[in-house]
């Protein structure tokens, strides 16, 4: 049957994500050799539960839903909240 589907793993992962943030809206007016500089790090903490779900018998689809709670440190004016996401298909 072509309309088949097939659920297969269930996973629950916990996530943490950080980086600089170069936008001129998040950081100050420091300015080096360069030119604006800055040194504001956002992160983000959370989790997420996927699974993969096979079509038909052998296209398996990956699927994404999670929860994210921003922070900001080192000078950022990023505000802190919450996120929700859904995602199909791998990251990379």
């Amino acid at each position: 049957d072509a309309t088949a589907a097939r659920l297969g793993r269930i996973r629950v992962d916990v996530f943490a994500d950080g980086g600089v943030v170069w936008s001129p809206q998040y950081c100050g007016t420091v300015t080096g050799p360069g030119g604006p500089l800055c040194t504001a790090w956002a992160v983000s903490i959370g989790p997420e539960l996927s699974s993969d779900l096979v079509l038909g018998f052998d296209l398996p689809v990956r699927f994404r839903v999670g929860l994210a709670v921003a922070g900001a440190g080192g000078g950022a004016t990023v505000s802190p909240g919450l996120a929700s996401y859904v995602a199909i298909g791998s990251s990379f």
